[in-house]
């Protein structure tokens, strides 16, 4: 249950917030000359670090449990950036939409 959540999460909230991340940067794109594809990989990365810092958790909460990890658990790291990427993928193709039409912002949360 754990496991499903932590992906569910990272997927959920990478989509959510990528769809906005053109807009609420319109300001900054227009004043500082950069690649706009630089801003879902920042977002991709704060929201990798704090998914890290909640499989930590996970894996000390386990451990406190007296569960611990099998030698399945090494896929993690595969796992999370194969759902980063599906995911990133979704949220720029939804938040390049949401420029054109608002109203993908509201329909995806």
């Amino acid at each position: 249950l754990m496991a499903g959540t932590l992906f569910w999460t990272l997927f959920a909230e990478s989509i959510s917030r990528s769809v906005n991340i053109f807009i609420e940067n319109g300001n900054l794109m227009k004043k500082v000359a950069f690649p706009r594809i630089c801003l879902p990989f920042i977002a991709a990365g704060s929201m990798l670090i704090n998914n890290l810092l909640l499989v930590v958790a996970i894996f000390i909460v386990f451990t406190c449990l007296g569960h611990n990890p099998s030698v399945t658990a090494a896929w993690l790291p595969v796992l999370m950036l194969l759902t980063l990427c599906l995911s990133m993928s979704l949220g720029l193709l939804l938040g390049v939409f949401n420029v054109f039409m608002r109203d993908i912002g509201q329909i995806v949360p």
